[in-house]
């Protein structure tokens, strides 16, 4: 317990004391489990006053420990992901609303690449329908960064990435479409050609199940092939379509751009 107080003095002092903090962390392990425990408890409070103060309180304390600790508290800050996001979509007070962001962009920017995959699932359950639109918005985001922080992370993991941002580019808040859009077009552009890569964003509007037509499908395989391997599924000369259940046949071969 003196170890966990020593932990959340210097966590109440602000993030002027990092290099003590970092060096307190390390020394006291034994504390990070009640420790997180209390934070996760705190940054879900949804109430006024000392509620919203306390849930402020435990946001920028996941905030510096993932600025000043991430080596030592990642795997308790991955698990503390869920509830910084949930505090994004904070009904009653937009300064938990804005630590919440604050400790989530600090987690996503500074946890290992390693950590993506793990990261991603968190951030798909924030992004779903039904979530706050602030919460959606800031997974998105997320996923977003990922293109450029960990690329080759974020390309391994493409057959899962597409069809959760595809939900969301549809979605009727604007600010929700067009995070997604976004994401989509950050994720395709990690595959690395250079060639089509300035073709991306126009191909991704056509991704959303209202726009999406046998010919559009077609024109994605045969002219952008390396992204479309990825975001239709082709396999062969295949492409099946996930939004209408069924296959479309792409042009011969031999018209094809890419090969």
């Amino acid at each position: 317990m003196a170890e966990l107080a020593s932990v959340m003095e210097l966590l109440n002092l602000g993030s002027s004391n990092a290099t003590a903090l970092a060096a307190r962390v390390a020394a006291a392990p034994n504390s990070l489990v009640p420790l997180f425990a209390k934070l996760r408890t705190e940054a879900a409070l949804t109430g006024k006053g000392e509620e919203e103060t306390k849930a402020i309180s435990a946001l920028n304390s996941l905030k510096d420990l993932a600025n000043n600790s991430m080596m030592v508290t990642e795997t308790y800050l991955l698990g503390s992901l869920s509830v910084a996001l949930t505090a994004a979509g904070h009904k009653n007070s937009k300064n938990v609303r804005a630590a919440a962001d604050e400790a989530v962009k600090a987690i996503c920017g500074k946890m290992s690449v390693n950590s993506v995959r793990e990261a991603l699932e968190v951030l798909f359950a924030s992004s779903a329908v039904g979530q706050a639109w602030q919460s959606r918005v800031l997974a998105l985001n997320m996923i977003a960064l990922f293109g450029d922080y960990a690329p080759e992370q974020l390309g391994n993991n493409l057959p899962v990435v597409v069809p959760q941002l595809t939900v969301s580019m549809s979605d009727v808040k604007k600010e929700v479409k067009e995070a997604a859009t976004a994401a989509m077009i950050a994720s395709c552009d990690v595959i690395g050609n250079r060639d089509i890569e300035h073709m991306t964003p126009h191909i991704v509007r056509y991704f959303t199940p209202r726009r999406s037509t046998r010919d559009h499908a077609q024109a994605c395989w045969c002219y952008l092939r390396p992204i479309c391997q990825c975001i239709c599924f082709g396999y062969g000369g295949t492409i099946v379509d996930p939004w209408f259940d069924k296959q479309s046949y792409c042009y011969s071969s031999s018209i094809c751009c890419y090969h």
